[in-house]
C-alpha cells in the first residue's frame, strides 16, 4: 500500500493550508505505508509561487520526512525531469533545490543582488556568522539593506519600510529561535495584475513561539500567537540592543500593525497560524516546525514612514504600559489567563 499526496499548482497561504492537511493525516505511527510526494503537476503547470507558501511548504516537507524517517516510514519524491519543467520561476526561487533536488541553485548558494530583479530567491543562512560577529547588529543590517534595495526599487519610502520590517524580524528570530539556520525570499510585483505589493518571508526551524515565551505564559494554549506581538511580552533580553537598534521589543509588533494596515502580517508556529489583515484576525491551523513569519505590503498606500514610525511607537508605549499592568495583576492572580489582557 501507498499514499500519494500532490502538491498543489500554486503555492499561496490557501493552497498550502490544504496541502498541510494531507501532510498532517498522514498517520506515521500505525501505518507504516510508503508515502509519494508528488510534485509533477505543479511543475508542469505554471501557477503563481509566493514567498509564503513557498517557505511554509518547504518547511512542512522537511518536518514530514524527518517524522517519516524516525517512525520508520519510508517517503519518495516525485518529480519532473528540469527539461520537462514548466514552472521556471520556481527553478529560479530555489524551491527544486531547497528540497534537496538537483534542479536550479540550491538554497546554501550566496546570491548577488541585482536591483533590476524583482524577488529575492530562497536563501539559507548560517546565523552562527551573525552571533559570533564583533557587531551583530551590523551583520543584521546588511542582510536587511540587500532585501530592502530589490524591493524598493528606489523607492525612499518603500525602503524604510521593508528595512525596519526585515531587521526586525531577523532580530527577534536571532533573539528566540534557538536554531543557527534561517530562511528567507522576497517579491516585488509591480503592476496591478501581480497585485503591485511587496511580499516578505522569514523562516527559522528552531524551538517555534510557544517554547520561547514559555517563562512568561506557562502552560497557555491559546492566544499566544497575538501574545508575541504584544510589546515588551519577550521572555529574553534585549537590552544589548538598545543603542544599535531603536525600539527593541517593539520589533514584532510593530511589523504588525504596519502589515495589518497596509496588506497582510501572517505568523506561523509549530501547529498555529495568525493571519491578520486590516481588522481581521484569523486562527488556523498549520503544520509546521519552528517559526515563519510573512509580510505584505501594497505599495501605493504607505503613508509617511516617519510619521507611521512615530505613531505605532506611541501606540506601542501605551500597551507595554497596559501589559505591565496585566503582570502585576497577575502576581496576585496565578491563574489569570492572558485572554484576559485582550479584552
Amino acid at each position: 500500500m501507498t499514499r500519494e499526496i500532490f502538491l498543489p499548482i500554486s503555492l499561496n497561504l490557501e493552497s498550502y493550508l490544504e496541502f498541510s492537511k494531507k501532510l498532517k493525516s498522514v498517520d506515521l505511527i500505525n501505518n507504516k505505508e510508503l508515502v509519494k510526494i508528488n510534485i509533477t503537476n505543479f511543475s508542469k503547470a505554471n501557477g503563481r509561487v509566493e514567498p509564503f507558501g513557498a517557505l511554509m511548504t518547504i518547511n512542512s516537507l522537511r518536518l514530514f520526512a524527518r517524522l517519516c524517517s524516525e517512525n520508520g516510514v519510508k517517503i519518495t519524491l516525485i518529480y519532473t525531469k528540469e527539461e520537462h519543467i514548466k514552472n521556471t520561476y520556481a527553478k529560479s526561487l530555489r524551491f527544486y533545490g531547497s528540497l534537496g533536488l538537483d534542479i536550479g541553485d540550491s538554497p546554501d548558494v550566496d546570491y548577488q543582488v541585482v536591483n533590476s530583479k524583482n524577488f529575492i530567491p530562497i536563501i539559507k543562512t548560517d546565523f552562527s556568522s551573525i552571533t559570533q560577529a564583533l557587531h551583530e547588529q551590523d551583520e543584521i543590517n546588511t542582510i536587511s539593506k540587500r532585501m530592502a534595495r530589490v524591493l524598493s526599487k528606489e523607492n525612499k519610502n518603500l525602503y524604510d519600510y521593508t528595512y525596519f520590517c526585515i531587521n526586525e524580524i531577523l532580530r527577534n528570530v536571532l533573539e528566540h529561535s534557538g536554531k543557527k539556520e534561517i530562511w528567507y525570499c522576497a517579491q516585488y510585483w509591480p503592476t496591478t495584475i501581480g497585485g503591485k505589493l511587496i511580499e516578505v518571508c522569514i523562516m527559522d526551524e528552531g524551538m517555534g513561539i510557544h517554547t520561547s515565551l514559555i517563562n512568561e505564559l506557562g502552560d497557555e494554549e491559546e492566544n499566544i500567537l497575538k501574545f508575541s506581538l504584544v510589546p515588551g511580552c519577550s521572555s529574553k533580553p534585549t537590552t544589548h540592543y538598545i543603542e544599535s537598534a531603536p525600539n527593541s521589543g517593539f520589533g514584532l509588533f510593530m511589523t504588525s500593525e504596519i502589515g495589518k494596515d497596509n496588506g497582510e502580517f501572517i505568523i506561523a508556529s509549530n501547529s498555529d497560524l495568525l493571519h491578520a489583515a486590516g481588522p481581521m484576525e484569523e486562527y488556523l491551523e498549520c503544520y509546521s516546525a519552528g517559526t515563519v513569519i510573512c509580510l505584505r505590503l501594497h505599495i501605493d498606500t504607505l503613508k509617511d514612514y516617519n510619521l507611521k514610525n512615530d505613531e505605532l511607537i506611541n501606540k506601542g508605549l501605551e500597551m507595554a504600559q497596559e501589559y505591565n499592568r496585566y503582570r502585576e495583576r497577575k502576581k496576585f492572580a496565578p491563574g489569570l489567563k492572558i485572554e484576559s489582557f485582550f479584552k
